[in-house]
């Protein structure tokens, strides 16, 4: 069975009659009789009714009739999706990730990698809380987001990638005279001012500093809390106090602060509304996904720095 073959065998059932549908497809006659002969002879049961000058359609043509109109209207879907895709390359693809991430290595190369097959794709990017990218994804100001895992539980009506694991870390300010203690320990810092994004902000980031309280034995006397990441990240920078935050943030390559990795994490998702209407969404996705693994962006940082318990 072959696409020629439904499209000879929908034609008759419209003209019923093998000459009037010749004409109308611009073939020769015997060419529709070979086709449908060897349609009925394929999946073994007549489809009409041969009178001298017209023919109508058999029970078994009847079912067929039915199923073949679905394949060929789930055919032309297709191709005018595919079209989408492949012809209409005005288009363009938002995506929006978390304040603060470094991640602008890992984009470069994913959109350069795209572009070779879609050239005329224009690319949009933007930063956010968490909180805002997921409303911008319902509001349709957003295709995809990275952002993380606390943030879209509650969303099933949104698909989702597995992007990778940050850990958590600290930052303290290359200038603080503790940390230049021998036999320095994280204990050291417990009088100093704890910076953190404000629990209405970053619900998740309250309850991972609570965990590290606990597991580490002592509260801090004194907490900051930061409106944004920016405000996060220029208060450690300056030597506010010991700032909270994970190994995607561009603390990580600061020459002012020194990194101390925890021994706790979150989840980092690519998220999209699952009835996007950019069909190219899925794909970049899964490129994104692909280049991080290929490039090691792990959630590490580098070298240089310290782990902890």
């Amino acid at each position: 069975m072959n696409s020629l073959q439904i499209e000879y065998f929908l034609a008759l059932t419209k003209y019923l009659n093998f000459t009037d549908t010749a004409k109308a497809l611009y073939v020769s006659q015997p060419a529709i009789s070979k086709q449908i002969a060897a349609l009925e002879k394929e999946i073994g049961f007549t489809l009409f009714f041969r009178s001298n000058r017209n023919v109508s359609l058999t029970p078994a043509g009847m079912i067929y009739l039915k199923t073949f109109k679905q394949i060929n209207e789930l055919y032309s879907e297709a191709q005018e999706q595919a079209q989408a895709i492949y012809s209409e390359q005005n288009s363009k693809i938002r995506l929006g990730c978390v304040e603060g991430m470094e991640l602008s290595s890992l984009l470069s190369k994913v959109f350069t990698s795209f572009s070779t097959q879609f050239p005329s794709i224009q690319y949009h990017l933007e930063r956010h809380t968490p909180q805002d990218l997921v409303s911008a994804l319902y509001n349709g100001d957003l295709d995809v987001a990275i952002t993380l895992e606390p943030f879209i539980e509650d969303k099933p009506d949104l698909s989702r990638i597995f992007f990778m694991k940050a850990k958590h870390m600290l930052f303290v300010s290359v200038n603080n005279p503790i940390i230049q203690k021998d036999n320095f320990s994280i204990t050291d810092l417990k009088d100093e001012t704890f910076i953190s994004l404000a629990p209405d902000i970053m619900p998740s980031a309250d309850k991972s500093i609570a965990n590290f309280w606990e597991k580490n034995g002592f509260y801090p006397k004194k907490m900051h809390y930061v409106p944004n990441v920016e405000s996060l990240m220029l208060s450690a920078e300056v030597g506010l106090g010991v700032a909270f935050g994970d190994t995607l943030l561009r603390l990580c390559s600061s020459s002012l602060l020194r990194n101390f990795e925890l021994n706790t994490s979150h989840n980092i998702y690519l998220v999209w509304k699952k009835n996007t209407t950019n069909l190219l969404i899925p794909s970049l996705a899964k490129l994104v996904v692909e280049f991080s693994k290929a490039m090691s962006v792990v959630a590490s940082p580098d070298s240089a720095a310290e782990t902890t318990g």
